[in-house]
């Protein structure tokens, strides 16, 4: 999508296969648009009079605002205004792409409001790009019964509970786990622009951006860092990792970035986080009885004995007792070594029970 981008001059390009029948999106892929994605396919294809115009209207391959509504109604629409907040977006232009009988690809273009409606010249380049794009989709649909190790990749990263940004050669977000969509989604400490992440918090903001550019490679500090993100809302600054990934390759030309794929991740945690640990997967690792797991993950996440007794509904001296197995169980023999013991485990990283964190919000 970033190549797309490229071509047509957009500042947020979106593929997405809808099924015909039933208005589902099982495919959304884009560049510029990532916040917004999972709103889109959840509820604002419904009220977006482009869709609408490009679904009433199947024989016309190429669409655009002016096809679907006028200006004023532009600036009293629902959706016009969520696309205004969610990436700053005002015109646009799209392409229909019958994949077959059941269901249709649409090319996005989505621009600011300096860009102004398409021209021809833009229509022109979006017909030209659509061919090629199609034809990438349909040998997609050949191959994609071969397993991906990429695929499988990013698939893993949404049962993290941390939010993951993976960034490419010019700085802009090519994935996003569920998780950072929770963040970005919460528009309180990050938010996405043009594809660019960005710190709300505006002191902070350029220091983000320095650490983004020096481990993509336009700046100097390859290594990367921590920082700290304060958020409006009083709650307790996300802690963030800027990271290079292994394996780049900076000496190629910015052109080539969709060759590239990511050189750089942001790793954001939020301390107000309290998702329960995964109870079963802490029997299994420690041979705990569930419910042993169950006063483990309570003491895990701050919880005092009497509180854990209180929360499940047994006496003290039995949680004393459920304490006393799990110390002889995982081998230590204090409650700041047990806390200790499962906060450094991989089941921190994971929702409860393995399942993704936030298994409603679609990438």
């Amino acid at each position: 999508m970033a190549s797309v981008a490229d071509v047509v001059d957009g500042h947020g390009v979106g593929l997405f296969i809808r099924e015909t029948r039933t208005g589902h999106i099982p495919f959304f892929h884009g560049f510029g648009i990532a916040a917004g994605q999972a709103d889109y396919a959840a509820h604002y294809q419904t009220v977006d009079p482009r869709m609408a115009y490009a679904l009433a209207h199947p024989q016309v391959a190429v669409h655009y605002d002016r096809l679907a509504i006028d200006e004023r109604a532009m600036d009293r629409h629902e959706f016009y205004d969520w696309l205004l907040k969610v990436g700053g977006f005002r015109h646009f232009m799209g392409l229909r792409l019958d994949l077959d009988h059941s269901r249709s690809a649409f090319l996005a273009v989505n621009w600011r409001v300096p860009h102004g409606h398409a021209e021809p010249a833009d229509l022109e380049r979006l017909r030209r790009i659509g061919r090629h794009v199609l034809q990438a989709l349909r040998v997609a649909e050949r191959l994609k019964t071969v397993p991906s190790p990429v695929t499988g990749g990013l698939e893993i990263l949404d049962r993290i509970r941390h939010g993951i940004f993976l960034i490419d050669r010019r700085g802009h977000c090519l994935h996003m786990n569920s998780a950072a969509t929770q963040v970005l989604n919460r528009r309180d400490g990050l938010i996405m622009d043009g594809g660019a992440l960005l710190a709300c918090h505006g002191p902070t903001r350029p220091r983000l951006d320095d650490l983004i550019a020096g481990v993509v490679g336009r700046r100097e500090r390859p290594e990367g860092d921590v920082l700290v993100l304060p958020r409006a809302t009083g709650a307790r600054p996300y802690q963030v990792v800027v990271a290079p990934l292994p394996g780049r390759h900076l000496d190629l030309p910015v052109r080539d970035v969709a060759a590239i794929g990511p050189v750089a991740a942001v790793f954001v945690t939020d301390p107000e986080d309290d998702a329960e640990l995964a109870t079963e997967t802490l029997s299994r690792l420690f041979g705990l009885t569930p419910k042993q797991a169950e006063v483990c993950a309570l003491l895990a996440q701050g919880l005092t004995l009497k509180d854990i007794a209180d929360r499940l509904s047994i006496a003290r001296s039995t949680a004393r007792l459920h304490l006393e197995h799990i110390f002889r169980k995982t081998g230590v023999g204090r409650q700041a070594d047990l806390v200790r013991l499962v906060l450094g485990s991989p089941i921190t990283l994971f929702g409860t029970d393995g399942a993704p964190p936030y298994a409603d919000v679609a990438e």
